[in-house]
């Protein structure tokens, strides 16, 4: 009797580890099954991630260097700025032989476009062409009418610049056509002013004119009106306007 209740129980207890090997076998497989699943649903969402990544590096990047204003400073130099959403110049293009030379010689992208012209006001060539009676003009085209207005003002407060000295194209579509023609805004704007009276007047004459012969040709060459040489000590009325000292100051810099 006693030898059959031993095979008895020798018998139950290996059922038993049968059954724990069953469960042990159970949680083995579960753990493997739910482990791979979570790896795999984890690779999406990296895949995610570097591409949301890669989306704002390389929309950040089109923001930063697609061109919404321009400025263009014209005297004998005549030289433009391309400007970007965040109030940065983004390039520098001379439209002349001296504008070139001013283009080379300063390090004006990336800058501000209010510190950038302000660094133009101060080189010593536009100095000594403004002390020479040479006319400056600056001209500003925007994306939209609000971002133009609001450079408008902060130039005003540029050095050696007056609000007689700013104008604003009509259409952000007039730079196109003034880079098609081979001139920088402010010197195209001119010359269809000076072409108004002279009819016969070419693109070719007109590269190598300064403002001042273009403003004598369309009979607008008015000291007071362009602020010739205003801000380089003249003794003459209104010419402390501007005057050569400290910075008067940055606008405000704004973003669309």
């Amino acid at each position: 009797m006693r030898k059959l209740e031993n095979k008895l129980r020798s018998a139950f207890d290996a059922v038993q580890a049968e059954e724990g090997l069953k469960a042990g076998t159970k949680d083995f497989l579960h753990q493997r099954l739910y482990a791979g699943r979570s790896k795999t649903r984890a690779v999406p969402k990296r895949l995610a991630a570097c591409f949301v990544t890669v989306f704002l590096c390389v929309s950040g990047y089109f923001s930063y260097f697609t061109p919404v204003a321009a400025v263009s400073i014209d005297i004998n130099p005549s030289l433009e700025l391309a400007v970007n959403r965040f109030d940065r110049v983004i390039d520098v293009t001379g439209y002349n032989a001296d504008g070139q030379a001013l283009a080379e010689e300063l390090s004006l992208r990336h800058m501000y476009y209010e510190d950038a012209v302000n660094a133009v006001m101060e080189n010593e060539m536009v100095a000594a062409c403004l002390a020479a009676g040479e006319v400056l003009e600056i001209t500003v085209a925007g994306k939209s009418e609000t971002r133009t207005a609001e450079m408008e003002r902060c130039l005003s407060a540029c050095n050696h610049v007056t609000e007689e000295q700013i104008h604003c194209a009509d259409h952000w579509n007039d730079l196109e056509s003034a880079h098609q023609a081979g001139l920088s805004l402010g010197k195209y704007r001119a010359y269809l002013e000076a072409r108004e009276e002279n009819p016969e007047l070419t693109l070719e004459e007109v590269q190598d004119m300064t403002m001042r012969e273009l403003h004598e040709l369309s009979e607008c060459s008015d000291k007071e009106t362009y602020g010739q040489g205003a801000g380089w000590g003249q003794q003459t009325e209104g010419a402390g306007q501007g005057g050569h000292g400290g910075t008067k100051g940055h606008g405000k810099h704004h973003q669309e």
